[in-house]
């Protein structure tokens, strides 16, 4: 047979016991070229025993058609850098023994029982849960007891219990019922005045009021017609409407304003002016009225009034009124409602 390379022969199609493959006898030692079947490779691989020290690199061994004997100890034995003890472990209803399973990333605690989940600690008897800032749940103060007080509640509890009146010293509003009152009981109650603005008819008698309340009343006025002495002061003054006959003075309050003018502050007002100044007005209102005067200094001074106002008389120019140095300007304002627009108003400078 002559000489052929390896990869130059052809494929076999099947490999049969008797069949023969080339052998390098004691290649460690002195090589030499040689022959063996199937039959003895076969032979010689069926008694690699677990005390064989043959060492298999990069080979794979097929679990389907082969057995590998053992227990999980002794594959725990010949790995290096396994976690736990005792039996293998696979993914389908595996049974732990005191696992330590540390912070799962996520899962299902359905059906744990035993000990309780991280999170919880041990609770007072009969109290509600609450869960911390933490996140752990604990118990809270109020009672098994005083969450019944609360069942079958449909709305808010504060809501009702503010249309409760108290029993010391309610106050009612509206039509007061009460219910089962005899009849001779309503008629004296209609014989009877209110506490509030009583309305009395025919004289009224005060038994024994003492002479010193009779003095007192004496200094007093009428509340129809009234006279009265001296100098007479009085609140915000409202006359609905009517007229105030026979004044003879009616003297107005001065007071310094800004250059927000404000409707609500005194009718007569004055401003110092030391610059350039814009003028701004609040509370307007039909019927207020104001006037102001302004007193410029050493220098020529300029007031810009609203561009909304109307004038009467001569306008200023483009709404700026020119001062000369230490002269005196007096501007009056007279509202005829509540927007800007309908402010009229006049200056005078002097001369």
């Amino acid at each position: 047979m002559a000489d052929v390379k390896i990869s130059a022969l052809g494929a076999i199609a099947s490999v049969a016991g008797e069949d023969l493959v080339a052998i390098v006898d004691d290649p460690s030692g002195t090589p030499a070229s040689r022959k063996a079947t199937i039959d003895q490779i076969k032979t010689y691989i069926g008694g690699i025993t677990t005390s064989s020290t043959d060492t298999f690199t990069n080979k794979s061994i097929s679990l389907t058609t082969n057995t590998i004997t053992g227990t999980s100890l002794e594959l725990k034995t010949a790995i290096s850098d396994e976690t736990g003890s005792g039996a293998l472990v696979f993914a389908t209803s595996p049974t732990l023994v005191t696992p330590a399973l540390g912070t799962p990333a996520s899962g299902v605690a359905t059906n744990i029982t035993g000990l309780p989940l991280a999170g919880l600690v041990a609770t007072t008897v009969s109290r509600a849960l609450v869960s911390t800032a933490g996140g752990v749940i604990s118990p809270a103060t109020t009672t098994s007891a005083e969450i019944g007080y609360v069942n079958g509640v449909t709305s808010a509890i504060q809501t009702q219990m503010d249309l409760k009146s108290p029993l010391a010293s309610p106050t009612f509003t509206g039509t007061v019922v009460l219910p089962n009152v005899p009849a001779i009981v309503t008629t004296q109650l209609d014989l009877k005045s209110t506490l509030a603005s009583p309305t009395f008819t025919g004289t009224v008698v005060l038994p024994n009021v003492p002479a010193i309340v009779t003095t007192q009343l004496d200094l007093k006025s009428t509340l129809a017609s009234p006279t009265f002495t001296g100098t007479v002061t009085t609140a915000s003054l409202d006359v609905a409407g009517n007229n105030i006959d026979n004044i003879q003075n009616l003297v107005h309050d001065i007071s310094v304003t800004t250059t927000a003018l404000d409707f609500s502050a005194d009718q007569l007002q004055t401003y110092g002016i030391t610059s350039n100044i814009t003028l701004t007005t609040a509370n307007r209102a039909v019927g207020k009225s104001k006037t102001i005067r302004f007193n410029a200094d050493a220098s020529v001074r300029t007031i810009t009034c609203p561009s909304e106002w109307h004038w009467f008389g001569t306008p200023p120019t483009s709404n700026v009124i020119t001062m000369t140095a230490s002269k005196m300007c007096i501007i009056t304002m007279t509202c005829f409602g509540s927007p800007e627009t309908d402010v009229m108003a006049s200056f005078v400078l002097e001369e």
